[in-house]
């Protein structure tokens, strides 16, 4: 759920993607990091705890409102194995939208309908069933290759 900071005059969303190791989430991340001005971007964090990695940074916008808000979009990749593991579950309990990251490889699609079942499990106890996140599906890396 977004996140008010009526003190701060802040909107706060978190966008989490997931999917496979190694069909992109960390290289969208990184990408969308480079792209985007340095004005409005946070640092790049890269956090391993026990066995787990998060990429992460936060966008900061101005919006267009009297009172000068701003919104606050952290975009956070989990790596690695994502079966269940406590950094994910932090993560799906924080997102507001969540980027599954597939293979678009045919000989991959088995290891994307594992880890969708695996994401769609995890959001069982840690999201409002009546609201869930919203997900969008990005196909990525048309070989066959991990």
């Amino acid at each position: 759920m977004a996140e008010v900071a009526p003190d701060l005059k802040e909107l706060g969303i978190t966008i989490g993607y997931f999917g496979p190791p190694s069909a992109g989430k960390s290289s969208n991340v990184r990408r969308l990091h480079d792209r985007l001005p340095a004005e409005v971007r946070g640092k790049l964090k890269h956090v391993e705890i026990r066995g787990d990695s998060t990429l992460s940074f936060e966008i900061r916008l101005p919006i267009s409102t009297p009172a000068g808000w701003t919104l606050r979009v952290e975009l956070a990749a989990l790596t690695g194995d994502l079966k269940g593991s406590a950094s994910q579950r932090a993560l799906l309990a924080r997102a507001d939208a969540i980027v599954f990251v597939a293979f678009a490889a045919v000989a991959r699609q088995a290891e994307n309908r594992e880890l969708w079942g695996a994401l769609s499990d995890a959001l069982i106890g840690v999201q409002d069933p009546g609201s869930p996140a919203p997900r969008v599906i990005q196909f990525n890396r048309t070989d066959d290759l991990g």
